[in-house]
């Protein structure tokens, strides 16, 4: 039988304990605790919102000096030359802007742009733009192949011809054929125009946003563009080098890759030049993979 002494024994030793405990959270092992808590309390606020503010101004700065000389870097690139510009579903206007006016401060001459909609990728709408280029293709449109794409490539070489040209004495020209055609994909809602894409260009630039549905979908335009004129650059936004990007399906594909340049940074002064850039290296033969995302060569051609 347990005894009323061992009772209290076992009380005191619990008593001692519970003070033990106290002088410890109140001396040595509070300090500790408090002390680590200290060490990670986040930064204060006015200084980080300084960092904040000193990166800001620091980026803006740079922008502002790339904005600055730019116009130096391109100017005299694109002198006497024809530009017409090819826009996937949902381009940003804002880019589209942009773009155009680094082609014109290169000394290009923009002859208008061509504004794709859903339906020219649309499979259940092929039958009706095959029906469209058939019928109205320029004479110069290279034969495409067979198979199930071949519909699609038809369209995109007769769109192509329409557009560009690689004889010297036609450029600047328009063609009954080529009007008829833009007209005729125009009424069939397959596209939008504006400004005079129909007067032939040597050089094309196809726009996208970051990202298109079905890119690859585009590549056989892609292609055609190149063979109809004497170059092309595919160029996007941020992004448009990563999953689900039109650059980023022309860098998927190693015959496109080898035949196109492309540009993921359109929406930087620096992506712009390198496109400016990117279409000279294509007039001389030349083909590369610019700006900084995924594919990327450089961030600019080399000069």
């Amino acid at each position: 039988m347990v005894s009323f002494r061992y009772h209290l024994v076992s009380v005191g030793a619990v008593l001692l304990a519970l003070a033990a405990g106290v002088v410890l959270g109140a001396g040595p092992l509070s300090t500790r605790v408090s002390s680590a808590l200290t060490a990670t309390k986040p930064a204060d606020p006015a200084t980080s919102a300084a960092t904040v503010t000193a990166l800001k101004a620091r980026a803006a700065s740079g922008d502002a000096y790339i904005a600055a000389t730019a116009k130096s870097l391109v100017a005299g690139q694109l002198h006497k030359t024809r530009v017409v510009l090819v826009l996937a579903p949902g381009t940003p206007a804002p880019l589209v802007a942009a773009v155009a006016d680094m082609l014109v401060q290169a000394g290009a001459t923009v002859t208008g742009s061509v504004q794709l909609t859903k339906a020219w990728s649309d499979p259940t709408q092929a039958t009706v733009l095959d029906g469209i280029t058939t019928q109205l293709a320029p004479a110069s449109t290279a034969t495409a192949g067979t198979g199930a794409t071949a519909g699609q490539s038809q369209a995109a070489a007769a769109l192509a011809a329409a557009l560009l040209t690689r004889q010297t004495s036609a450029l600047g020209q328009t063609s009954d054929p080529a009007t008829a055609l833009l007209a005729g994909l125009t009424q069939g809602g397959f596209l939008t125009r504006t400004g005079a894409p129909d007067k032939a260009a040597s050089l094309a630039v196809l726009l996208g946003p970051a990202t298109v549905p079905d890119a690859a979908a585009l590549l056989p335009l892609v292609t055609a563009l190149r063979a109809a004129g004497r170059g092309v650059v595919v160029a996007g936004p941020s992004g448009s080098a990563a999953a689900g990007g039109l650059v980023a399906a022309l860098r998927a594909n190693s015959s496109a890759r080898g035949l196109v340049s492309g540009v993921d940074t359109a929406d930087a002064v620096t992506g712009r030049v390198a496109l400016v850039l990117a279409l000279v290296q294509q007039k001389g033969g030349g083909r590369g993979q610019y700006g900084s995302g995924p594919g990327a060569d450089a961030p600019v051609p080399k000069q």
